[in-house]
């Protein structure tokens, strides 16, 4: 078994480096966005729908919430996500099949947006490793940070092509998010930081999901795009029809959370 120490951030980003994007959006042209998800594992769609008055514009999209939004496994079988308002829609208890391709269907204004994810395997993950680690100080003698630090822990499958997206919560807030793949590690077992420095007392909880490709180019581009702090996404590939904006990831996750002594 191969085993790869790696930081999949570094890999994110080199990634986000690999081509141009040309986009051709004009600047007062009206979009909706559509940000739909559909944990199997949870067995919770959650869908996100906004609309921007210009691409370029920073200030805070407003949310939509009149539109009519279902989800269908291969079977063709539509089941209606329901609005919980703030442009927010969610349907609990989805029971999801393993392999299954998804489609989730929009219809705003007379205008019906599908998009398609298939719902990949999960990839278990291993107990956590945490370190007590103490920072070098800094360039003008600052004191460096000291704590827990922990590290991902996964064996990513030789068989497969894998994309990742790995969610960290600390004591309930969201710290870190980010996408990688298995171009450089495939088949190896995977020890990657996660999230320092933490403090006695603190909980911790990894979620590893295993999205699809068109997921993961999304956010690699939108990196290339945006400089983190635009607050309107964008999607040069188009994965919803009708030039609808944003994304649909179908995905398995793994959950492991820590208390730390």
């Amino acid at each position: 078994m191969k085993i790869a120490i790696i930081i999949l951030t570094g890999l994110f980003i080199f990634s986000s480096c690999e081509k141009v994007i040309k986009v051709d959006l004009n600047d007062t042209e009206k979009r909706i966005i559509i940000q739909g998800n559909y944990s199997g594992d949870g067995q919770v769609v959650d869908v996100k729908i906004s609309l921007t008055s210009s691409y370029f514009d920073n200030s805070t999209s407003p949310n939509l919430d009149n539109a009519v939004v279902t989800i269908s496994d291969q079977t063709g079988s539509p089941q209606n996500v329901p609005s919980i308002g703030n442009g927010k829609y969610q349907l609990l208890n989805y029971a999801p099949t393993a392999g299954a391709t998804y489609t989730m269907t929009v219809v705003y204004d007379g205008i019906e947006y599908k998009a398609s994810s298939i719902l990949n395997s999960t990839i278990a993950q291993d107990p956590m490793h945490i370190e007590y680690e103490v920072e070098e100080p800094g360039p003008f003698g600052e004191e460096g940070e000291e704590g827990f630090v922990a590290y991902i822990n996964y064996t990513d499958p030789a068989s497969t092509t894998d994309f990742y997206q790995v969610v960290t919560h600390v004591n309930g807030e969201q710290m870190e998010k980010y996408v990688s793949n298995d171009k450089f590690i495939n088949g190896s077992t995977v020890i990657d930081y996660a999230y320092g420095f933490l403090k006695s007392g603190d909980t911790i909880n990894i979620d590893l999901r295993t999205i699809n490709e068109a997921t993961h180019d999304y956010y690699v581009e939108l990196s290339t795009l945006n400089d983190g702090n635009v607050a309107t996404p964008a999607n040069p590939k188009y994965q919803w029809s009708n030039r609808g904006l944003g994304y649909f990831s179908v995905f398995g996750s793994s959950v492991r959370e820590h208390i730390i002594p």
